[in-house]
């Protein structure tokens, strides 16, 4: 199913016809209403069961040069990178190359492996479930410093093997099994896992299991992109960084520039975890895949059964919030699965589905820092949409 999309002026939608006008209006209202919190840009995408897929974009893919933003402006995915590798993984499982509960440390060499703590206990379920317990150099300041601190001019990239160290080097959060402990280290095992088995490099079977098959012509790795090996792909929309107290712990960079309203030009801080958070593609894109994630019929229904488990857990009444592959919320509109991600190169993602309405969503936006930008997208965008009639 296509997506079109008109410009109007900072403004670009799609329309399908007079009947969804009445919708048509909301969800351009939710556009004005992220440009009016201050947002540099917005993309959203509405996939309603029995609707034809809605498409909008607000604001600037790039303020300095006052470019607007449009629908098919490819974004970085952040973690919502993890998504795309837990289905490369999920599609190993479907086809019995890999168990879920396989140990790692039979699947992987000992190199790849050694000094992890209880790295014989872990397995593929924890790994991508979050709950190995490893050491997360998510927010571990020496990681940022090639994004946004002393290095980040330096063009430095870290290597797996580098930021399994992170692990190697710290005490785990947690025993294997025993809680939700966020990390992309997880997935850093994983995209090692894919190579093993997949029969080649991780990036060259995610094309070829995932992008290809999905027919997400937009999407390719940023590490390739700014290696050079993506020049014939339009380049992500330029993110912001906030500077606030909180971010000044980070050491950011004093050269990175600055754009005003209390904002760096961050783009080139964009992660190039591959596995984690590398991932650049378009909204429309982004809807093909979120249709699978959320139950299309591209994977088993066992691996269905796992990414909808946390929503399972949260509308039977264990918890308001649950973790898992995917994120869940209890909300006042309903329960909500969702992909997200967020990063220092100034960009917030979300990929969300509302069973009960059968709603995919996706929304972009392309600032990081503000720590209010998952309360707008679930709290307000989300809710917005599945109250349409």
């Amino acid at each position: 199913m296509l997506l079109a999309s008109l410009v109007f002026g900072p403004f670009a939608c799609a329309r399908s016809g007079p009947a969804a006008r009445a919708p048509e209006e909301r969800y351009r209202a939710i556009l004005e209403r992220a440009i009016d919190l201050g947002l540099p840009g917005f993309v959203l995408v509405v996939d309603r069961a029995g609707s034809e897929p809605w498409s909008g974009a607000a604001g600037y893919a790039d303020l300095s040069a006052g470019r607007a933003l449009h629908v098919d402006d490819p974004f970085h995915l952040a973690s919502v990178t993890k998504a795309i590798t837990a289905v490369a993984v999920l599609r190993l499982v479907a086809r019995g190359e890999l168990g879920l509960d396989d140990r790692i440390v039979e699947i992987l060499d000992a190199r790849t492996t050694r000094g992890l703590p209880a790295v014989e206990r872990i397995t593929v379920r924890h790994l991508l479930e979050h709950s190995s317990g490893l050491y997360s150099f998510n927010n571990d300041v020496e990681y940022w410093r090639p994004l946004i601190g002393a290095d980040a001019f330096s063009g430095r990239a870290w290597t797996a093997e580098e930021l399994l160290d992170f692990a190697r080097g710290h005490e785990p959060a947690g025993a294997p099994g025993t809680g939700f402990y966020y990390a992309d280290t997880n997935y850093v095992l994983l995209g090692e896992i894919v190579a093993a088995l997949g029969g080649g490099p991780f990036k060259e079977i995610v094309r070829r299991e995932v992008f290809e098959q999905l027919e997400m012509t937009s999407a390719y790795f940023y590490s390739d992109y700014r290696a050079g090996r993506a020049d014939d792909r339009r380049p992500p929309v330029e993110g912001y960084l906030v500077l606030s107290e909180v971010m000044s712990g980070f050491g950011i960079h004093p050269d990175l520039p600055r754009v005003g309203g209390g904002m760096l030009q961050a783009t080139d801080a964009h992660e190039r975890s591959d596995t984690a958070a590398g991932v650049v593609a378009s909204a429309p894109d982004m809807r093909k895949f979120a249709r699978v994630l959320f139950g299309g019929g591209f994977l088993s229904p066992t691996a269905g059964e796992l990414l909808r488990e946390p929503a399972r857990r949260v509308a039977a009444g264990d918890a308001e919030t649950a973790g898992g592959i995917l994120r869940a919320y209890a909300k006042p509109y309903g329960v909500v699965l969702t992909a997200e991600g967020d990063g220092p190169g100034g960009v917030h993602t979300l990929l969300a589905h509302h069973a009960a309405s059968d709603s995919v969503i996706v929304a972009f936006t392309n600032v990081f820092g503000r720590f209010d930008e998952s309360d707008f997208l679930l709290d307000e965008v989300v809710a917005r949409i599945v109250q349409v009639p």
